[in-house]
């Protein structure tokens, strides 16, 4: 039986156990929209593979990002055997945010779901899509809608949400 060690750090976050093609999917946070990247691609998904990373979140994308350049951008975490999640608005905590917590729209976030599908869920680096960082218990039912609607749409995909750290509050 295949074992699996799982590390959590501040810094470095398991992608997700879902994720049986990688022995260790370990993935990094970047925080940064896509836009305002300043070091080439090239450089950031080489330091990436060169640092263990398997499964790198990527810079933020939404509806009005460039695809090519992100496209670019997945062609060389391909290159390099990069699963990248994508951080996408039409996903993440800004749309389960508008749609599921204060509009109450599930169809709303459905269609951004589907959005952000469509742009980047074919190709072949996209391992998943990163919904939501840290729910607290406010919108935790919320954030487990999110994550339904999701799979609904593709279940092939890693749905990932970050529960850590899960205080009791």
């Amino acid at each position: 039986m295949k074992k699996t060690i799982v590390i959590f750090s501040a810094a470095v976050s398991l992608a997700a156990v879902a994720a049986p093609e990688a022995e260790y999917p370990i993935a990094c946070w970047t925080y940064m929209r896509f836009e305002e990247q300043t070091r080439p691609h090239e450089t950031i998904v080489k330091d990436w593979k060169e640092l263990g990373i398997t499964h790198p979140l990527m810079p933020v994308t939404s509806a009005r990002t460039d695809k090519a350049a992100v496209r670019r951008m997945l062609d060389l975490c391909r290159d390099a055997g990069l699963k990248a999640i994508m951080c996408d608005e039409r996903v993440d905590n800004p749309a389960v945010m508008r749609h599921l917590v204060k509009d109450g729209n599930p169809e709303a976030y459905r269609a951004g779901v589907r959005s952000a599908l469509a742009d980047w869920g074919s190709h072949p680096a996209c391992a998943g899509f990163y919904i939501y960082d840290e729910p607290d218990s406010n919108i935790v039912d919320s954030v487990i809608s999110a994550a339904r609607i999701c799979r609904e749409e593709d279940a092939s995909k890693i749905w990932y949400i970050n529960l850590l750290p899960w205080y009791d509050w």
